[in-house]
C-alpha cells in the first residue's frame, strides 16, 4: 500500500475524529474530497500518548475505503513516518514530571 501526505483540515479532540486533505503532487489530480480521520488510525510510539492531531499539522498516512465508499485514514504517522505533535506534546509532559521529581530529590 502506498503512503500519502496530507493536512489536517480539523480535529476535535472531543469526539476524536476529523478530516484531512491530500496533498497531491499533481496539481491537475486535485481531489476536493475530505478524508475522514479517526483517533484509534493513529500510530504512535505509546499507547499512553492522548492520540490526537492539530489542525494544519502534516501527516502521511494509508488510504482505505468504508463499506459506503468514503475514504478513510489508516495508519497515520508524521512526515516520512516520524512522530506526531501529539507525542511531542507527551514526551515534554513526561520530561517535565522526570525534572520535577529529581528537583524533589534533591532537596
Amino acid at each position: 500500500m502506498s503512503r500519502h501526505t496530507g493536512q489536517v483540515k480539523w480535529f476535535s479532540r472531543d469526539r476524536g475524529l476529523g478530516f484531512i486533505r491530500e496533498i497531491s503532487k499533481d496539481p491537475d489530480s486535485a481531489d476536493d474530497n475530505d478524508i475522514f480521520v479517526h483517533y484509534s488510525g493513529l500510530r504512535t510510539s505509546s499507547d499512553d500518548v492522548y492520540k490526537t492531531l492539530y489542525d494544519g499539522e502534516y501527516i502521511e498516512y494509508v488510504e482505505n475505503t468504508m463499506e459506503d465508499g468514503r475514504k478513510i485514514a489508516a495508519d497515520i504517522t508524521g512526515i516520512y513516518e516520524n512522530e506526531l505533535m501529539c507525542e511531542n506534546v507527551y514526551k515534554k509532559k513526561q520530561n517535565n514530571k522526570n525534572r520535577r521529581k529529581d528537583d524533589e530529590d534533591e532537596q
